[in-house]
């Protein structure tokens, strides 16, 4: 049954739109922080913040690569404060 509220192939589009939107949100965050920075940053440092930011932001519990994150997400955090 489908949901009369929702026409079909929206609930799919409207799934897109979220994740762009959390996928710029996660960037300017990022993107702030690295500015905040005032020094010279790696890719790898970057991609890290940016794990980092997104897990913090939008958890993904059942995800391994989430469950893992979550064992060491005080070092990761307090690293995002200095």
């Amino acid at each position: 049954m489908t949901d009369p509220i929702v026409p079909p192939g929206v609930a799919e589009s409207l799934q897109h739109l979220i994740d762009a939107t959390r996928d710029v949100s996660v960037a300017t965050m990022v993107g702030a922080i690295v500015a905040a920075m005032n020094r010279p940053v790696s890719i790898a440092e970057v991609l890290e913040m940016q794990r980092d930011v997104r897990f913090a932001l939008y958890p993904a519990p059942g995800f391994r690569v989430y469950t893992d994150w979550e064992k060491s997400k005080g070092e990761a955090l307090a690293k995002l404060r200095t």
